[in-house]
């Protein structure tokens, strides 16, 4: 998530400075969200999928899905209504 001057590219310096602007960009969409009342559901999509994605982005073996909406956990008996 985070890169140094010493990174093999050569790229340290602008990759910090867009993890900057996407950090102050979920700052913004947070501040959005509170004021507005957003759903969770908006918040999700708006800020918690957009934070884990830059954290998590550098993380090959972990994977990140919305997982609103109509679903079934397989290994959660069936609900009827």
């Amino acid at each position: 998530m985070f890169y140094t001057r010493t990174d093999e590219d050569g790229d340290a310096e602008r990759r910090l400075l867009l993890e900057l602007d996407e950090i102050d960009e979920l700052r913004i969409a947070t501040m959005r969200c509170e004021e507005d009342n957003y759903s969770e559901p908006a918040w999700n999509h708006e800020v918690h999928s957009r934070f884990l994605r830059l954290a998590l982005k550098d993380c090959a073996d972990v994977r990140h899905h919305n997982m609103y909406g109509p679903f079934q956990i397989p290994f959660l008996p069936h609900q009827q209504d």
